[in-house]
């Protein structure tokens, strides 16, 4: 029987998220404020306006070797674990922002449109994992994200049509 380790940093997300929970607590950090959502958990929103094709968030974050649930693919057999504020991202099958690399050759989020102040900024997962990795079962999951386009289910790139 395999047993199943929670990285430390998962279990302080999780007291974290139960806090909010029960409080109603937000933090903030720069340009963005976490909240609680009910339908999502955290969620990430602006804390200010942003214009269509503003950068957002540099792609920044501990590379690791294999998927796991939050980390995005950067190369074929790369990923990286997301440093705060992105990892708070949630997903939605109409996102707000999308990964883009600059003249500079960094990866970074951009408005895909103009996002408003207290907006949650969203993007696809899809976008970033060729197959999505989920605990106990298969590399996909129920989507909630409420969009109008909504898939049903949050996978990786290789089951979009």
């Amino acid at each position: 029987m395999r047993t199943w380790r929670r990285p430390l940093a998962a279990c302080v997300l999780a007291l974290r998220n139960s806090v909010m929970a029960a409080t109603g607590l937000r933090w903030r950090s720069g340009p963005f404020r976490l909240a609680y959502t009910p339908a999502r958990g955290l969620g990430l929103f602006a804390a200010r306006d942003y214009a269509p094709g503003e950068a957002l968030i540099d792609l920044t974050g501990t590379p690791v070797g294999e998927r796991g649930e939050y980390t995005i693919q950067i190369g074929h057999h790369s990923h990286l674990y997301p440093d705060a504020p992105l990892r708070y991202a949630n997903h939605s099958c109409e996102p707000n922002m999308g990964i883009r690399r600059g003249a500079d050759g960094v990866l970074r989020f951009h408005a895909r449109g103009a996002i408003r102040r207290d907006e949650e900024i969203q993007w696809d997962y899809a976008m970033s994992e060729y197959d999505l990795a989920n605990p106990g079962g298969a590399g996909v999951f129920p989507c909630g994200c409420g969009a109008a386009a909504c898939r049903g289910q949050v996978t990786g790139w290789r089951a979009l049509p």
